[in-house]
């Protein structure tokens, strides 16, 4: 019979709202050797009277401040003593048999960190998340597992803790640090958790810098060996948040201070990235003349309300910037530019390498002020 004991660290502040089904889907796995830890931040809308009321079943519980999340979460595991660990937040609630699904995993494979299936819940969007098809080998570029489906031995946790210097991603480093080390993951075919995915767009500001900062401090003098994977996922991050930038201002700001107003600029590519690109430069008010695109079908038609031409047009204009609105084929197009002469005339910008100084920019900025800008 099973006997390994699991535990589970709920940490919360004000959840009167959602609690109750947490700690509801943690009574009623049919795993019964669950050392159960809350970790509340002093609450006072009611939730301490909601674990009160479950009191007799909870193994450990405080109320009191701590200095953010990571802080209290560290405190869920100085306390816990199960041979697993695992951290549920008071939004999510376990799947019915997870736990005996973790347990028994656990109990066949030796591992070091076991995982499953997750149920990700975005608005009225529901997402199932296959642990299956998680890719391991690219867990230096981003999360392949979702935190709360996944459970670790607890000596592990104890070990390395969460970095509390970090307010969003700390669970991402503490991730990347026990791959890098080579403790073993082993799957279960399960639903582990429903998870429900929220957060302000300044926690996405945060996690955007602190997950770029963990990919070197967790690889250190080993960077370069994967510095163009964790490049390219921070491209693809900037690409999907650059309206972050554009609305606390700072996009705006930054631009006008490192481009020339006056000049005219020619988007080359009319692709996702083009017209997010597209976006952002005008939120700084800056002259986007027109698009250029390579597939026929797009030219002499219209993008954004403005004409799209084709390569060859650009030989028309005198002064200006070729904006390269790509990441894959920055290289081909800059130079295709090259072969027709356009670098003669006209300068010539790459959109990764301009965000990336901009967001460099912002990171210079926080780190300064030692806080985000306000929305």
């Amino acid at each position: 019979m099973n006997q390994n004991k699991i535990t589970i660290v709920t940490v919360c502040f004000n959840s009167a709202l959602c609690i109750e089904k947490a700690i509801q889907s943690v009574l009623q796995q049919s795993y019964k050797n669950i050392e159960y830890i809350i970790i509340d931040g002093g609450s006072t809308d009611g939730t301490v009277e909601i674990i009160k009321k479950y009191s007799s079943y909870i193994t450990y519980w405080i109320s009191e401040p701590d200095n953010g999340i990571y802080h209290a979460m560290n405190k869920g595991i100085k306390a816990a003593t199960g041979d697993l660990i695992g951290f549920l937040s008071s939004n999510d609630w376990y799947a019915d048999g997870a736990i005996q699904a973790i347990a028994d995993k656990f109990e066949e494979s030796h591992a070091d960190v076991i995982y499953g299936d997750a149920t990700i819940i975005d608005g009225e969007k529901v997402v199932y998340q296959d642990g299956s098809a998680a890719k391991l080998e690219d867990s230096y570029y981003y999360m392949p597992i979702l935190h709360p489906a996944f459970f670790v031995r607890t000596s592990i946790q104890k070990k390395y803790g969460f970095d509390e210097t970090y307010r969003i991603t700390a669970d991402y480093k503490f991730y990347m640090q026990i791959y890098r080390d080579g403790y073993r993951f082993a799957y279960t075919k399960h639903n582990i958790i429903h998870y429900y995915l929220g957060g302000a767009s300044s926690e996405l500001e945060q996690a955007f810098i602190e997950k770029r900062r963990a990919s070197y401090e967790v690889l250190g003098e080993q960077i370069g060996n994967y510095k163009e994977g964790i490049e390219r996922e921070f491209f693809e991050n900037l690409l999907n948040h650059l309206e972050i930038f554009v609305k606390n201002g700072f996009a705006r700001e930054w631009i006008r201070e490192n481009t020339d107003k006056e000049e005219d600029i020619y988007m080359f590519g009319t692709g996702n990235i083009g017209g997010q690109s597209y976006c952002c430069l005008k939120s700084a008010d800056m002259n986007v003349v027109c698009f250029i695109d390579n597939v026929k079908g797009g030219q002499g038609s219209e993008y954004k309300g403005l004409p799209v031409l084709k390569p060859q047009d650009l030989l028309h204009y005198k002064q200006g910037v070729v904006f390269i609105s790509s990441y894959d084929y920055a290289d081909e197009m800059e130079s295709q530019l090259r072969q027709l002469g356009v670098q003669n005339q006209l300068r010539v910008m790459r959109a990764d390498e301009f965000f990336a100084d901009m967001v460099n920019g912002y990171i210079e900025t926080v780190n300064e002020s030692g806080c985000l800008m306000q929305h």
